[in-house]
This record gives structure tokens, sequence and C-alpha cells, in this order.
């Protein structure tokens, strides 16, 4: 399970894409199952890059799922789809 921290605005969403983009890759690795949760229930204070934060996930966690390892460490841990392009693409 994904859990977000309390806040996630745009001064923490680099560092909060960071830290769940490495939890998603261990929820990855210790599934059979391609499920992934997000817990927000601790969140009290975000504005539009916490949904950014969340649809830079799912196009990962659907690259992590489908392709497995090579594809995944040049695409997504190599950094080619960023927050950035989140933001701007709707992705």
């Amino acid at each position: 399970m994904l859990v977000l921290p309390a806040t996630v605005t745009t001064l923490e969403a680099r560092d909060t894409q960071r830290m769940l983009s490495q939890a998603l890759q261990q929820e990855i690795k210790s599934q059979d199952e391609p499920r992934v949760t997000v817990d927000a229930a601790g969140l009290q204070q975000f504005d539009s890059a916490a949904l950014a934060v969340l649809r830079y996930l799912v196009p990962a966690a659907v690259a992590l799922f489908v392709t497995g390892s090579a594809f995944t460490r040049a695409f997504y841990t190599g950094g080619a789809f960023t927050l950035t392009d989140a933001m701007a693409t709707g992705a």
C-alpha cells in the first residue's frame, strides 16, 4: 500500500513523487497480482500538485506491471517520464 503524507503541495510534490515511485517499485516486486492501493487517509493539506503526483503513478504502475525489468529500468527508473510531464500531459 502506498501512503500519502499529510501534506502534498507544489513544494512537496517532487519529494512525494520520488518517495511514492520507490514505494511503488517495492510494492510491485512483492506482489503476484497487479494491484496497488493508495492510502490518502492522512492527507490533510494538498493542492493540484497532489493530483499530478497521482497521475504520474498510473502510467508508471502500468509500465512496471506490463513490461517488467529491462524496459521499466530504461524508461521509468531512468526518469524519462517526469512529474512535469504528468502535469503537462495529464497522463
